[in-house]
């Protein structure tokens, strides 16, 4: 059971109801993190505009973007969102559910062009060993032709999911499943 008791989708109002609107315009469901923020309405649409962005604005791939949420939701065990954005991916067309087992256990088999695969690689690594990422790491995705700005928003992309992971598990949000 949850420790704290988010706005039922059915029963929202206002700006909450506003914020999952998003959610049920663009995929028909409102995922269970995203409903975790509804306990803050202000700091929900914040997110909600953060999640805008990267589909309308963000030079990162949808595809790209879904595999860095999957993979380093994986690293930390945040069940949930593993398989959400496995699904993501397959309704891209992206991965099947063979090819996302492989994925999973082998990051570097992910089906991306070689440059927003080098970006993803880097993002898990940043994400796991921060302390190891350095000026070649950075170097090698600007000959890729990423810019600071591209790096800098997958790897804010990335550590997001630390975060909302981590408070997803601690208030068990997902009666059991992580994040």
């Amino acid at each position: 059971m949850s420790l704290l008791q988010p706005v039922p989708v059915e029963t929202a109002t206002g700006e909450v109801k506003e914020n999952y609107d998003f959610f049920l315009g663009a995929s028909g469901m409102v995922p269970r993190p995203f409903q975790m923020w509804s306990l803050s309405p202000g700091l929900q649409s914040i997110q909600k505009h953060f999640i805008h962005y990267y589909y309308s604005q963000s030079a990162l791939s949808m595809g790209l973007t879904a595999f860095i949420r999957m993979l380093v939701s994986e690293e930390l065990g945040f069940e949930y969102c593993i398989s959400f954005n496995a699904g993501v991916l397959k309704s891209l067309g992206i991965t099947s559910d063979d090819q996302v087992a492989h994925i999973l256990a082998d990051p570097t088999k992910a089906p991306l062009p070689n440059n927003e695969r080098a970006l993803l690689l880097f993002v898990l690594k940043a994400c796991k060993t921060p302390e190891k990422v350095n000026a070649g790491d950075i170097g090698d995705l600007k000959a890729m032709g990423w810019s600071e700005k591209d790096i800098f928003e997958a790897l804010v992309h990335g550590a997001g999911m630390i975060s909302l992971g981590t408070m997803y598990k601690a208030l068990q949000m997902g009666d059991g499943e992580s994040c």
